[in-house]
């Protein structure tokens, strides 16, 4: 059965109106696509470009810092005795975190002997830092202090720090060089 000349230009116009009506629908959904994508992001959203999804965990805070100047995005938090920090940065994501320390110093009866018990320090790094009133990256902390007289007669100090988030938040702008707006107390999750 041979097909027409009509016929086939009347398929041909049925295919170029499916076409039209086709890119039509494309255009709406890439424009709805675009008016989307301009609008605010939810509270709490930080939306980050070209992010690689590996995760970099350093130990030592010089690294960190030399790894994480100017970056794009900066989270950090205290989550029970940790100190934790996370930086998103041309796509990588850094994190760095060290212990609070607390420091309990028990003084013996006849006060001619001190025996620190507690805190924890690394073997090969110097615990003089616990009574500067700093972290070991340098954050300055707040230090509450508590006194326990026991039955025996001996007392119990404690030192127990903690880290103020506005003062953390402006000394990582400035040990960072980031804009303050870049830096959030909290977590960034993957």
């Amino acid at each position: 059965m041979a097909v027409s000349f009509d016929e086939r230009v009347d398929v041909v116009d049925l295919i170029l109106k499916v076409l039209k009506d086709h890119e039509k629908s494309l255009d709406t959904l890439v424009s709805q696509l675009g008016e989307t994508l301009n609008q605010p992001q939810a509270a709490g959203t930080i939306q980050v470009q070209g992010y690689n999804k590996y995760k970099v965990v350093l130990r030592r805070w010089f690294e960190f810092r030399d790894r994480c100047l100017k970056s794009d995005l900066i989270a950090f938090d205290m989550v029970g005795d940790k100190f934790h920090v996370s930086s998103v940065k041309n796509g990588s994501f850094y994190t760095y975190s060290e212990t609070i320390p607390e420091v309990t110093i028990k003084m013996e009866k006849d006060g001619d002997k001190v025996l620190i018990e507690g805190g924890e320090f690394m073997s090969h790094e110097d615990p003089s830092y616990v009574f500067n009133g700093k972290l070991q990256c340098g954050l300055g902390v707040n230090t509450r202090r508590t006194k326990v007289d026991m039955p025996n007669g001996d007392t119990v100090h404690k030192i127990i720090y903690d880290v103020d988030p506005e003062e953390a938040r402006v000394w990582l702008s400035d040990e960072l060089k980031t804009e303050k707006k870049s830096i959030v107390y909290g977590g960034i999750e993957l």
